[in-house]
């Protein structure tokens, strides 16, 4: 799989790698980042759905993995670099990490949230309508982050 060239276990994850699958050495060292969390998230909702099909080895194929990008994940969330974005864009990717992410992963995803809430007003608002494209990242997180979030947990 790919898994092993993007991470470097309890380092961080490389955002961008060159065709033959070796680290862009200018790019600098792989670092936590949100790009951890959403591996993660997607590892996660992989794994779990592997399970739902009664593919349980499969399922147990991809736990490291799992672990890895939950790990780097928290790691980023804890740090001070997980703020709620003023962005429209990036506020509403966090929505969607926020509304993906259970409270039991790991990190401070409640003060995410919190922080997500205190911005809104200023992100949604319409001095971003001659931004379309960001504009519609924070419609999209905004949407996800207001449906139910009992989709979190699995």
């Amino acid at each position: 799989g790919v898994h092993k060239h993007f991470t470097v276990p309890g380092e961080g994850v490389h955002w961008k790698l060159n065709t033959d699958a070796t680290p862009i050495r200018v790019l600098g060292p792989p670092r936590p980042s949100s790009d951890a969390i959403f591996g993660f998230i997607a590892y996660k909702r992989v794994r779990n759905a592997l399970v739902a099909l009664g593919q349980i080895s499969r399922a147990n194929q991809i736990a490291q993995a799992v672990e890895e990008m939950r790990v780097l994940a928290a790691k980023f969330a804890s740090s001070t670099h997980w703020r709620a974005s003023s962005d429209p864009l990036g506020w509403g990717l966090q929505c969607i990490e926020a509304h993906w992410l259970a409270p039991d992963d790991g990190g401070p995803r409640d003060r995410l949230v919190r922080e997500l809430d205190e911005v809104s007003r200023w992100v949604l608002s319409p001095t971003h309508l001659s931004l379309p494209f960001r504009l519609y990242g924070a419609l999209i997180g905004a949407n996800v982050s207001s449906s139910s979030s009992s989709s979190s947990s699995s």
